[in-house]
């Protein structure tokens, strides 16, 4: 196991996590205040996810099988996934 994956792996699970829980809190607040969260936070939430992902895909894997493509799908599927469950979540919290 080379030096990357050690580094490069927990900061992308660090910043995933914490992309996720600033969007739910966003919305937290949103709600509490009785106005409307709209869904810039969300689509921004999931794209960070997804960036992280990405570059941790990318930069965990062997020099040599390194792939641009499989780090954009797999970039591009978890933020995807990352907006459903964002999506998912908010409307079973709040019903909207």
């Amino acid at each position: 196991m080379t030096l990357a994956p050690r580094i490069v792996v927990p900061i992308a699970i660090l910043g995933a996590t914490t992309a996720t829980a600033v969007t739910l809190l966003y919305y937290a607040q949103s709600h509490r205040s009785s106005s409307p969260g709209g869904y810039l936070a969300l689509i921004t939430g999931a794209a960070v996810v997804g960036l992280l992902c990405g570059a941790g895909n990318y930069w965990a894997g062997p020099m040599e099988g390194r792939s641009g493509v499989t780090a954009t799908a797999v970039g591009v599927l978890s933020a995807l996934a990352t907006a459903a469950l964002l999506l998912a979540v908010l409307i079973w919290s709040y019903g909207s």
